[in-house]
């Protein structure tokens, strides 16, 4: 149980994190419980998984839309997380993070919707 406890504090103070998991891979399970202990250690999380989708698909953006859906949502979340850092206001001030919200909240996400911009 030490252990475990010593473990949980390690997590603690690190930065915003977004863990995208695929329903059909061997290592969702570590993915979903990494997930799990940094909302714990009070980490703000965004934990997002394609079901049905396997280990590396997010690589196969030619062949496969969820991918491509996973990249643009995260690059929606990270636009948002890195116009956070610099600004201090609310998520509520942010008009990126609320795409995300949007983009999260409709469920699948269209990739043009996720696109960056220099805006």
């Amino acid at each position: 149980m030490a252990g475990l406890a010593r473990a949980r504090r390690t997590l603690i103070g690190l930065p915003p994190a977004y863990v995208l998991t695929a329903g059909a891979d061997p290592l969702r399970d570590e993915g979903d419980e990494y997930a799990r202990r940094l909302k714990e250690a009070g980490v703000a999380v965004t934990h997002r998984t394609f079901p049905g989708q396997f280990h590396g698909f997010f690589t196969m953006g030619k062949l496969l839309q969820q991918a491509n859906v996973a990249a643009g949502e995260i690059g929606v979340w990270l636009k948002g997380a890195e116009l956070e850092r610099r600004t201090p206001t609310s998520i509520d001030g942010l008009p990126h993070l609320q795409e995300f919200r949007k983009v999260m909240s409709a469920g699948v996400a269209k990739p043009s919707r996720c696109l960056l911009s220099n805006a």
